[in-house]
């Protein structure tokens, strides 16, 4: 298990970091199942991720395509974000999928007010990250699917939404 303390930032890389952000209120109450597909140029990986976001905490579970759990996430704004891997992931560091969750999902304003060594730039279905005029990282989303693509360590996620649901709030 491991543990980031809530004004802890995020490592993304070896010079930009995350501060997570509390849950936005048009987002709370919702759940949904994305598979996501991981291209790195010496790796791929699969994985279903179950995610549920409550007004003042999101639960994020990690799956093997057969259904194996191979980490559990919990994040609210007062104990910060737990972290419980049942599976070696390779450099995949579940942290850093929650912090790339949130930089793809949450709005702007908490995305700008978390970012450090970074600069985001929005447009309608696209963020560009920049530090010093070299892009870092991208995120496409349309309807169905999120592009994750990191220009810098040559690795690509690949986010398709496969159910959204709403979830009961008694949970919180």
């Amino acid at each position: 298990a491991s543990q980031i303390a809530s004004q802890q930032p995020v490592i993304l890389d070896d010079q930009s970091q995350f501060v997570l952000q509390p849950v936005p209120a048009v987002l709370a109450g919702t759940g949904r199942l994305e598979k996501l597909q991981i291209s790195a140029p010496d790796q791929d990986h699969q994985l279903l991720l179950q995610i549920e976001i409550f007004a003042q905490q999101v639960k994020m579970v990690g799956f093997s395509l057969s259904g194996l759990v191979l980490f559990e996430m919990k994040w609210d704004p007062v104990t910060g974000l737990e972290s419980h891997t049942k599976v070696p992931l390779g450099d995949l560091r579940p942290e850093v999928l929650f912090a790339y969750f949130q930089l793809a999902n949450w709005p702007d304003t908490a995305v700008q007010r978390g970012v450090r060594g970074i600069q985001l730039h929005s447009e309608e279905n696209s963020r560009q990250f920049y530090r010093d005029e070299q892009l870092v990282f991208s995120i496409q989303t349309t309807k169905q699917t999120t592009l994750f693509d990191h220009h810098l360590q040559h690795f690509q996620i690949k986010i398709d939404k496969i159910k959204q649901w709403k979830l009961d709030e008694q949970l919180d």
